[in-house]
């Protein structure tokens, strides 16, 4: 997901996963989505903290990985 950073702030991205989550939850038999960001794209990594918890962060693995951060966020 991207929103272009002139939209930002405005509560669009959290509506947009909020239906995605609502959609796997009406789907049946999920607990969690399960995601992974970028930490260098401005904000990204702060939305997704506000929204579910980290499962991996890369940057701790030995050499760094790539760098990438892994969640799960809790189905409604």
């Amino acid at each position: 997901m991207y929103v272009r950073p002139r939209d930002r702030r405005q509560g669009l991205a959290r509506r947009l996963v909020g239906g995605l989550l609502d959609f796997a939850a009406a789907d049946g038999g999920y607990r969690s989505a399960y995601l992974h960001t970028d930490p260098a794209v401005p904000g990204a990594e702060a939305f997704w903290r506000s929204l579910g918890k980290v499962v991996h962060d890369e940057r701790e693995d030995p050499g760094g990985g790539q760098g990438i951060v892994h969640f799960e966020v809790p189905l409604p």
